[in-house]
């Protein structure tokens, strides 16, 4: 299987890896990202239907790195990093009235979704 994916990568023009560590896969790319560690990042996971987490950094940035999210940002012109963009989102789509995304990035519990937003 590894040389149907080297054949398809082959076909791309640009291609672009985010990584923790310099891999067979990654080296084969046009460039070659150092991402930061997970417990470095901001992210949100949807567990089931209708349930949402938050991942908060637990660590400060051990070096000089951006997150795949924080890139595509930036990529497309926007001037949020990744925090904005993700506390924004969730105040306009998840949060329930009166729920203070203060409140919940400081809780480790999981909230019901007040409406669809996928």
């Amino acid at each position: 299987m590894l040389w149907l994916f080297e054949s398809g990568l082959s076909k791309v023009g640009t291609s672009v890896a985010f990584t923790l560590r310099a891999d067979e896969t990654a080296l084969k790319t046009t460039y070659l990202a150092a991402a930061p560690h997970y417990l470095e990042s901001w992210g949100d996971v949807r567990m089931r239907a209708d349930y949402y987490s938050l991942m908060q950094p637990t660590i400060r940035p051990l070096f000089d790195t951006r997150q795949l999210q924080e890139a595509l940002l930036k990529w497309a012109g926007k001037d949020a990093n990744y925090y904005e963009y993700i506390k924004a989102f969730w105040k306009a789509n998840i949060l329930a009235e009166g729920y203070a995304w203060e409140k919940k990035h400081n809780m480790m519990d999981s909230i019901t979704l007040q409406k669809s937003v996928y």
